[in-house]
């Protein structure tokens, strides 16, 4: 990485325009390793790219170059999102649901709840199966691609933070938060935990205590109180009081 940065890369740009759909990682590991040198993806999954867009920036030696269609062939460009690889789209759709779900138009609560918790699962599969590398490696430890992978903290915020500006005044949208972040916390690594507790807490300060009785304020004590024991803040954890 620090000699790299003494250099100044070559930028491949795309033939055609679409959402980048796929990337096949193992394949542009093989090419990068054949031919020796390394390559940076700059753009993300689910991005639209443009005709003439720079897609990939590469360092190679002076005796190498790589041929740039056999690049572009390891990317998949389509006209839709997919959910394939693009994590980020599934969760989008469900936002979107949820939203529809709880507008004063339509006032569908349980629909939004339904989503609520799908989307607690898939942040709860996530900490366990997403592991985001931004650095690839060949066997020889040798550096191929530089990647810049979405973090977990960033599909936790796409996740809840429209759906938590119906939270101010809904108990049963906020409980529904807090109750997803809790799942999310049961069966994620310890090291996303604090992510999880911080932003139940960013939920938290976004709800009005003054609006509710002292029914629902117990009822979202519960639920915090749950959220700080899964995440291991029992320390930090202090209820909320209409006062």
């Amino acid at each position: 990485m620090d000699e790299i940065k003494m250099k100044k890369p070559i930028a491949i740009r795309s033939t055609k325009s679409g959402y980048l759909q796929n990337i096949d990682l193992p394949d542009l590991i093989s090419v990068a390793t054949n031919k020796d040198f390394i390559i940076r993806l700059e753009r993300d999954i689910g991005e639209y790219i443009d005709e003439g867009t720079v897609i990939f920036s590469y360092w190679a030696s002076m005796d190498s170059s790589p041929d740039s269609h056999i690049l572009l062939n390891t990317l998949s460009l389509g006209t839709e999102r997919t959910t394939d690889q693009d994590i980020e789209y599934g969760i989008q759709k469900l936002v979107e649901i949820a939203l529809r779900a709880i507008s004063p138009g339509i006032n569908d609560p349980n629909t939004a709840i339904n989503c609520i918790n799908r989307l607690g699962r898939v942040l709860s599969r996530l900490g366990q199966k997403h592991i985001p590398h931004p650095l690839y490696h060949d066997e020889k430890k040798n550096l191929r691609v530089i990647t810049k992978p979405i973090t977990y903290d960033t599909y936790l915020y796409k996740s809840f933070y429209q759906i938590r500006h119906y939270a101010k005044e809904d108990v049963s949208v906020l409980g529904s938060i807090l109750h997803s972040l809790e799942l999310a916390a049961d069966g994620n690594k310890h090291d996303t935990h604090e992510t999880i507790w911080e932003f139940g807490q960013f939920v938290i300060r976004g709800f009005d205590p003054k609006v509710l009785d002292k029914f629902d304020h117990r009822y979202i004590n519960e639920k915090l109180e749950r959220l700080a024991n899964a995440t291991g803040f029992q320390d930090a954890f202090h209820p909320i009081s209409h006062e």
